[in-house]
């Protein structure tokens, strides 16, 4: 019960860093979807822990996303300047 409202508290907070638009949030929710994988498994719900590894993986997948329009914006910054 404790981990759940914990996962469940950082989960939140990971949801206000994204709406910040901090790559941050999206790390702080790859480790509470791991925690969430875990409460699954362990309470014999394998389908909520097969959709908290997708979430995973669209975590990591808006990582990248985001870093590449990053380094984007960047070398277009510097072409303007030239």
């Amino acid at each position: 019960m404790v981990l759940e409202f914990i996962l469940a508290t950082a989960s939140i907070i990971g949801g206000l860093f994204v709406a910040k638009q901090k790559e941050v949030g999206f790390w702080i929710w790859i480790g509470t979807n791991a925690g969430w994988i875990y409460v699954g498994l362990r309470h014999h719900m394998p389908w909520q822990a097969i959709m908290f590894v997708f979430y995973t993986l669209t975590s990591v997948y808006s990582i990248y996303k985001w870093r590449s329009m990053r380094r984007a914006e960047e070398r277009n910054k510097r072409i303007v300047r030239l």
